[in-house]
Parts: C-alpha cells; sequence; structure tokens
C-alpha cells in the first residue's frame, strides 16, 4: 500500500504537539492538547487511536493525535 501524502497543515499540527510534549503522548498530555478535562471524554476522543505500550504505559503518537485534530478540523469547515 502506498503511503499517503500527509497535508501541510496535519504536519505543522503534528510538529506542535512533538514541540511541546514528546512523540508519544499519555491521556493527560493528550487532554491538554485537545482542551479537555474529563477522562470520559478524552478516551472516547482516543478511542480509534492505536495505543503503544512505553514503559508498561500506554501512550498515543503525536502524529496520530494531529491526525484525528486535522480530519475533525476539516470537516468543520
Amino acid at each position: 500500500m502506498p503511503a499517503r501524502k500527509i497535508p501541510d497543515r496535519e504536519r505543522e499540527i503534528g510538529d506542535e504537539i512533538i514541540g511541546l510534549y514528546a512523540p508519544y503522548l499519555n491521556l493527560k498530555e493528550v487532554g491538554n492538547v485537545i482542551g479537555i478535562r474529563h477522562s470520559n471524554e478524552i478516551y472516547r476522543f482516543v478511542s480509534d487511536i492505536p495505543s503503544t505500550t512505553v514503559n508498561s504505559r500506554k501512550k498515543y503518537r503525536a502524529r496520530d493525535i494531529a491526525r484525528k485534530l486535522y480530519e475533525s478540523e476539516a470537516t468543520a469547515s
């Protein structure tokens, strides 16, 4: 399967998240990025994003978070 072309705006969002946090984020950091404090809402946001185990903790890739934010931004406008 060929690699998909990452839109410039999605790349900017990902670079900003990585600059502020790291390539992998825990749930609290994801909540900070998307501006949500309640864990149920954060779990709902990351429900379709694959997690990675880093030092026995669930983490989410910043690029995956950026992709979901970009897609929600694109559908909102």
